[in-house]
């Protein structure tokens, strides 16, 4: 129901894959070019050949495998692959590659280990000793220990998804019926039931990852909320308003303690869990609501504004915004989709053409103080930003993709290096690592010169 731009993470499903991307066979494998500073920046980049990087500068430390991985997923100190196998309807391998400097040595293979389906997605819990293997489609599923590659249980029932993986435990839902489905929390490492609940098939659960609780929202307006842990139930209550499938006439959404009702002209907050009506404000805009730094953000009707949590009143607007989301470093970022028409670039990288050529506008970004919705920058040709770490398109010169690590103290962008790709399609970052798939070789890894 929330309507965001990238890097906004589901509330629904949050080991869904991203939304669709251009696929992986787009994009050109990235290499390292060192990028200097000063005078000599003009001169680097018109070299043909990259110079060896220096302090400052992105380091190559892995290049993981021989063929384009099926699914990847970098942790802070290991890269897992997924690649097809012979049939990849019916076997995929699973790989650790080691990242540090220990014994092993960066880019060391620790293990590999076959399993029986299709593999396109690979999850790692929070506690970093759960790797989950699935498709996108079949609902075949592999739980392996992330340490060893031991597979450790699967799942192959039809009409079973995978909610979230969390402190060491699995939360799958299962539909039963059109009207029936069951919640069920399993052990992560033996696949034992924790406990089920049966909840309506038209509900959605929300908030499990920050507060430990799980807020099943109901097409009916009822609200309950279980504990993540063992399922009991820690509050319940009807809304008085009834949500239709497919509309907008009623939102109703889940944000950290609170359940919030949109409705034409008004907003009310609910405080969890037992669904106590906290305030009601009038002449609202219209749209969904999120939770944005100290703030509450509403996207709508062709602007986003800013309220207070405390009452709702609204501290600013900013028209001409059609999306806001939080990044996962707490960024703020306001977003409107591309404008109509080409536009004459001059220049936003590195200078090297100095011929003006036009290219299709961008969608434009802005990062924002969700305090008084001032803009602090443009984010008009990053593609991707995360953990102080944002990849920057250049727009004169065809497939160049800049790295840039942002200033902690005023948010300036430092470019440390870029990578041969037009656009940062699929590339995850995990401190102090960036990783990028490519489309003829191996999923390459850097390591960010961080302070």
């Amino acid at each position: 129901m929330l309507t965001s731009v990238p890097d906004t993470v589901p509330l629904i499903d949050l080991d869904a894959p991203p939304p669709p991307a251009p696929p992986v066979a787009r994009i050109p494998r990235p290499r390292l070019r060192p990028v200097l500073v000063g005078a000599f920046l003009a001169a680097a980049l018109l070299s043909l050949t990259a110079s060896v990087p220096s302090r400052g500068e992105l380091r190559e430390v892995l290049a993981a495998g021989t063929d384009a991985a099926a699914a990847y997923k970098l942790s802070p100190d290991a890269l897992f692959t997924a690649t097809f196998g012979r049939n990849p309807s019916v076997e995929a391998g699973i790989h650790r590659y080691a990242l540090s400097n220990g014994p092993e040595g960066p880019g060391k293979e620790l293990w590999a280990t076959k399993v029986p389906q299709l593999v396109q997605v690979l999850t790692l819990d929070d506690t970093g000793t759960l790797l989950l293997a699935r498709s996108a489609s079949d609902p075949r599923m592999t739980l392996l220990d992330a340490a060893t590659g031991t597979i450790l249980w699967r799942v192959t029932g039809a009409n079973t998804s995978v909610v979230t993986t969390a402190a060491g435990k699995v939360l799958l839902r299962t539909e039963l019926t059109q009207t029936t489905a069951e919640l069920r929390l399993a052990d992560g490492r033996t696949g034992t039931t924790i406990w089920r609940r049966s909840i309506d098939a038209l509900s959605d659960p929300h908030n499990y990852r920050a507060t430990g609780r799980i807020v099943v929202l109901g097409l009916d307006g009822h609200v309950t909320t279980l504990r993540f842990a063992d399922g009991s139930v820690l509050g319940e209550g009807d809304l008085g308003v009834r949500r239709k499938p497919d509309t907008t006439d009623v939102i109703v959404d889940a944000a950290g303690d609170r359940v919030y009702v949109t409705e034409m002209g008004a907003l009310t907050a609910y405080r969890l869990p037992g669904l106590v009506l906290e305030w009601q404000a009038r002449k609202i805009p219209y749209g969904a609501v999120t939770t944005c730094g100290p703030m509450l953000c509403v996207a709508g009707n062709n602007e986003v504004s800013g309220l207070d949590p405390a009452d709702g009143s609204v501290r600013w607007t900013a028209p001409g915004w059609s999306g806001v989301s939080q990044r996962s470093d707490g960024t703020v970022i306001l977003y409107r989709p591309t404008p109509d028409g080409p536009v004459v670039n001059s220049g936003v990288g590195s200078g090297v053409d100095d011929h003006e050529r036009r290219v299709a506008r961008p969608p434009e970004y802005a990062a924002i103080d969700p305090r008084t919705g001032a803009v602090l920058r443009l984010l008009a040709e990053v593609d991707w930003t995360a953990q102080g770490l944002q990849l920057r398109a250049d727009l004169r010169i065809a497939g160049r993709t800049w790295v840039q690590l942002l200033d902690p103290a005023d948010g300036v962008p430092h470019t440390v290096g870029s990578l041969d790709t037009a656009r940062s399609y699929g590339c995850q970052v995990a401190l102090p690592y960036l990783a990028c798939p490519t489309v003829t070789g191996p999923t390459t890894v850097w390591r960010l010169p961080l302070p």
